[in-house]
């Protein structure tokens, strides 16, 4: 088997909607087992937090994750929440190397919730000799919205692949879509997706023969 790595499904929020001049306020994170792929009991992680430069607090960004700016002032200092998520990681990193280490998984995360982690390792050195990140796997990570986009590419619905579009079109429960933009309820949507569809993948991989699907006279794939 592939992979023996924990998958993490972790999730930003932020106190203004441009990454790149935002400063994170939650993170949750949720670990599913790479063989079951059920949430491996107690390992929900999730706080609020306090950003070092209040003044990019973005109204607009707290009417999206409905936050408070009285919740984000109060909020735990940003450097100490950094530190128990890097220890969360590294007790579900079961041989303690960059290898070993979870797989980074979400909802988006190439484009918005990685580039926040690279920045966040950086600033708080938690990066290899090369100064690359190393708390997450340095070869794998899982994006839903990429796994979405090679399914329903070729299909009119759903005509959107953000998460609330995705659950909806997947018919999940509307309550818990309405929690959209809370850090932890994003993570708890997102893995239920994923595990839905690395089961699908897996089911399907059982009955394909892959091996030599190039050679003419082996080509069964699909």
């Amino acid at each position: 088997m592939l992979n023996m790595n924990n998958l993490c499904i972790f999730d930003w929020e932020t106190c203004n909607l441009n990454k790149d001049i935002s400063s994170p306020i939650q993170i949750a994170a949720v670990m599913l087992h790479p063989r079951t792929l059920e949430e491996i009991e107690g390992s929900r992680f999730e706080s609020l937090m306090r950003p070092i430069d209040p003044t990019k607090i973005e109204d607009k960004a707290l009417e999206v994750n409905k936050k408070t700016r009285e919740q984000i002032m109060a909020a735990t200092e940003q450097k100490i929440v950094w530190k128990m998520f890097v220890d969360y990681l590294n007790t579900y990193n079961y041989k303690k190397s960059s290898f070993t280490a979870p797989i980074a998984c979400g909802h988006n995360i190439f484009n918005f919730d990685l580039p926040i982690y690279r920045a966040m390792a950086v600033e708080y050195k938690n990066v290899d000799k090369r100064g690359e990140p190393n708390l997450f796997n340095p070869i794998y990570a899982i994006d839903t919205m990429q796994m979405c986009f090679t399914w329903f590419e070729s299909l009119k619905n759903p005509e959107k692949l953000n998460l609330s579009a995705i659950c909806t079109y997947l018919g999940m429960d509307p309550e818990e879509i309405a929690g959209a933009h809370d850090a932890m309820n994003d993570v708890l949507l997102t893995a239920a997706i994923l595990r839905r569809f690395m089961q699908f993948g897996r089911n399907i991989a059982k009955t394909t023969k892959f091996k030599n699907a190039f050679k003419k006279e082996e080509a069964v794939v699909g």
